[in-house]
């Protein structure tokens, strides 16, 4: 993977505060995205900003009927909403907590609790299933960020573009 495969857990917090605060903005919107991951997510450690560039051809209203979501989606679409076949943001919530995973380098999670490195506040909140609303998770989210990390404050993200991009 990318810088390593995997990103200091401070980092993907910082990653998922923005996504988290995405996440709110597009349930104020009725929109969801539904391919919320690294093919979609830009992040610009100079910019200190995260910003949803991809996968907006995924994006529905809602509620609305889904029409099609990427394979990786697929996987992990909670059992209640692909029974409803309706959008909803528990989705968007789902590929969050997916993206912070595959940045600490265990998409799949069995680690995370063990891991020394992650605060055990993160790991449960990245393994729990999100909250019933967008606000609600983030409510959360911030509760589990400062059970982690304390106070807020700025640590710079060193990334070198040649730990990153790198001939095929």
């Amino acid at each position: 993977g990318h810088v390593g495969g995997r990103l200091d857990p401070p980092h993907v917090a910082w990653i998922v505060g923005a996504l988290e605060n995405l996440a709110c903005y597009l349930d104020w919107g009725g929109l969801m995205h539904g391919a919320i991951g690294p093919a979609s997510v830009f992040v610009s450690p100079k910019a200190h900003s995260v910003a949803l560039l991809g996968g907006w051809w995924y994006a529905v209203s809602l509620g609305s009927a889904l029409r099609a979501l990427p394979e990786r989606t697929l996987r992990i679409v909670p059992p209640a909403v692909a029974a409803g076949r309706a959008a909803a943001n528990a989705i968007d919530l789902e590929l969050i907590r997916l993206t912070a995973r595959e940045a600490l380098g265990d998409p799949g999670g069995s680690r995370l609790l063990r891991d020394p490195t992650v605060p055990a506040a993160f790991s449960r909140w990245l393994m729990d299933p999100p909250r019933a609303g967008a606000f609600d998770d983030y409510r959360s989210w911030e509760e589990a960020r400062a059970a982690s990390f304390g106070a807020r404050r700025f640590i710079e993200l060193p990334i070198d573009p040649d730990a990153i991009y790198r001939p095929i």
